[in-house]
């Protein structure tokens, strides 16, 4: 797993290299979530875009969250795989149960699908997001095992990595100095 800090000291980390890490993570979590859907979802056109970029923001809010982590825990690594399954878990259990609220989504939310679907379906069962425009059908066949997929594909990815390459960048770093 990770290195356990000295007694009483808990691992330091700038956000910059956190964040560093983050995007690194996304770039490696991006074309996973991608390769996932083209095996899952059996298609020559799985859906790209969308699940590319909330792969690389959730891989980049996940290296935020480590970064907060590390202030208050003296094992963040493995705080962020108890949050990141934590999430990836509820986000496919709101995908499972509600319905597709993809047509509630405003359009500037759209590209971030992976995302931003499973907020706006539990905002549309709320009632915050008008119903009219949610699909009354819930996610069902090969897109809901692919998105299940990817979510969890996209927490291992930011848990394993981010970690990892932001213990090594502030090595390298503060060997430079």
């Amino acid at each position: 797993m990770e290195a356990e800090p000295a007694p009483g000291k808990r691992r330091r980390i700038g956000l910059g290299p956190a964040l560093l890490a983050g995007a690194a993570a996304g770039a490696v979590a991006a074309p996973a979530a991608v390769a996932a859907g083209v095996l899952l979802y059996s298609s020559t056109h799985p859906p790209v875009g969308s699940p590319a970029g909330s792969a690389f923001v959730a891989a980049v809010v996940g290296s935020a969250l480590f970064w907060l982590l590390c202030a208050v825990s003296r094992r963040p690594g493995l705080w962020l795989w108890v949050i990141a399954l934590s999430c990836a878990t509820a986000m496919s259990l709101v995908e499972v149960f509600l319905p597709s609220a993809f047509l509630a989504l405003p359009p500037q939310w759209r590209p971030l699908t992976g995302l931003t679907e499973p907020v706006a379906q539990v905002l549309t069962a709320l009632g915050v997001l008008h119903r009219a425009h949610a699909a009354t059908a819930r996610i069902r066949g090969r897109f809901l095992d692919t998105a299940i997929v990817m979510h969890y594909a996209v927490a291992a990815v930011t848990s394993l990595l981010v970690p990892r390459l932001s213990a090594a960048w502030r090595e390298w770093s503060s060997a430079r100095q």
